[in-house]
């Protein structure tokens, strides 16, 4: 274990590890495979749904959102750290994933915060789904 992994919670050790799995398990692989269709594909065709069930199954995607809206809890005090430390991991394999998460955590935790409870209910479902 190496200095930095000493200063993560066990919490974040299990989560890097789930992510880590998921990036060579799926992203990379996929993108091996794809490289170099990326240009020429349908933009849908960029980012298979399986790729993002399998974020939705270990949870990296609704990361920010309140539980009750389905989303995963992190430690209010290691947020930052956790979500950092996840993207990293995501853009060993596909950076523009890392970045489109980045984005919907971003989304998520600005609503949380300052937005009013009627956006939230409105807005969170939808990340969700």
């Amino acid at each position: 274990m190496d200095t930095i992994d000493r200063s993560l919670s066990e919490e974040q050790r299990l989560m890097r590890s789930s992510c880590r799995a998921f990036v060579n398990d799926f992203v990379t692989p996929f993108i091996r495979q794809n490289w170099q269709r990326e240009w020429l594909m349908d933009p849908d065709a960029r980012l298979p749904r399986a790729i993002l069930e399998q974020a939705d199954k270990i949870g990296i995607r609704t990361l920010g959102v309140p539980e009750e809206f389905g989303g995963v809890p992190l430690d209010p005090a290691h947020e930052v750290q956790t979500f950092a430390l996840i993207s990293e991991e995501i853009a060993r394999g596909d950076s523009g994933l890392s970045d489109k998460l980045v984005q919907i955590w971003k989304v998520s935790v600005l609503l949380r915060n300052v937005a009013p409870r009627h956006l939230q209910e409105l807005w969170f479902p939808r990340i969700v789904k």
